[in-house]
Parts: C-alpha cells; structure tokens; sequence
C-alpha cells in the first residue's frame, strides 16, 4: 500500500466523505480538483501530484482532494455527488464552510482545474453532463480549464496542460 503523501494544512471537509481541502497561500478565485479512482484515495492518488509541482506554482489556487465512496454505488449516484459538490464550491457554501474552521476566502472560485483518474475521469465528465443539462449557471465559467486522465498525466497551471492518452482537456 503507498504511502500518504504529508500535504501541509490539509482540512477536512465533513460533508463530502472525507475530501480534503488545502488552501493556497495566494489565492485568487481558482481551484484545483482532485478525483481519484476506483476504490483510491483522492490525497494517496493526487498528493504527491500537488507536492510535485510545489508552492510556488500553487500558490494560487485552493486544492480540494475530492473523496466518493464506491460501495454500492453507481455511477449515476457518484456523479450525482460530485455534482452537488460542485455546486457546494460554486454557490459559497465552501467558502462558508472553511470561515467557520478559521480559513478566510471571500473570492468565489471562478476557475477550476479538474484533475480525475480512472472511474473519477467517467464521475466528473458525468456530472459536468448533468451540470449542462440542469443549466448550472456556473458551469459556464467553472472550467476554464477541464483536465480529465489518468495519474502518468501532468499539468501545469502557469503554462496550460500536458495530457495524458486517455485525457480531454478543454481552455
């Protein structure tokens, strides 16, 4: 079993099964979104991903390591989830959530990179599905950029996005 990478002043975020949120040390309204895949772990999947690319290249953005659960779900459910997640980072509730643990963020996300793996890849793009077709005001501005792919991909938030073979990536 890998190890859990140390991500310095990770939050937990109780209402999403354990998903984690890191905040960056500059954060401007932009978010990265970490989905693992089947039966992972959004930190064990993404962590060292987040670690690689280091602070100054993040310092930016919030990360949320999005965790789903899949015993006796199905997609439509998970997807069904991460929508409402979604819409929890979109509409404030996020923001709402981290100043009651002391975290101050008073700029809604206006962009988000979303970075999926394996069965986290097929939940994002089918909730993103769901997004347009309940006409999510934000889905409009929310991807920016939108990086779907397994892990042996990479990302570079400064320069745009270096996708994997499986990967959509979207500016």
């Amino acid at each position: 079993m890998p190890s859990v990478p140390v991500i310095p002043q990770l939050r937990d975020i109780p209402q999403y099964f354990g998903s984690k949120f890191r905040g960056g040390s500059s954060p401007n309204g932009k978010l990265l979104l970490f989905v693992h895949g089947f039966l992972g772990d959004a930190v064990e999947t993404w962590g060292d991903f987040l670690n690689l690319l280091g602070t100054a290249e993040t310092k930016e953005f919030d990360s949320l390591f999005y965790q789903y659960s899949v015993n006796k779900s199905q997609v439509e459910i998970l997807s069904q989830f991460l929508l409402d997640a979604l819409s929890f980072v979109f509409e404030g509730a996020l923001i709402t959530e981290l100043k009651k643990q002391g975290v101050n963020r008073s700029v809604p996300y206006k962009e988000v990179l979303i970075s999926a793996h394996s069965l986290g890849a097929v939940i994002v793009r089918d909730a993103l599905m769901r997004a347009v077709e309940l006409k999510k005001t934000w889905i409009a501005v929310s991807a920016s950029y939108c990086l779907l792919q397994p892990t042996r991909a990479y990302l570079n938030p400064r320069g745009g996005l270096l996708v994997g073979s499986l990967g959509l990536s979207r500016d």
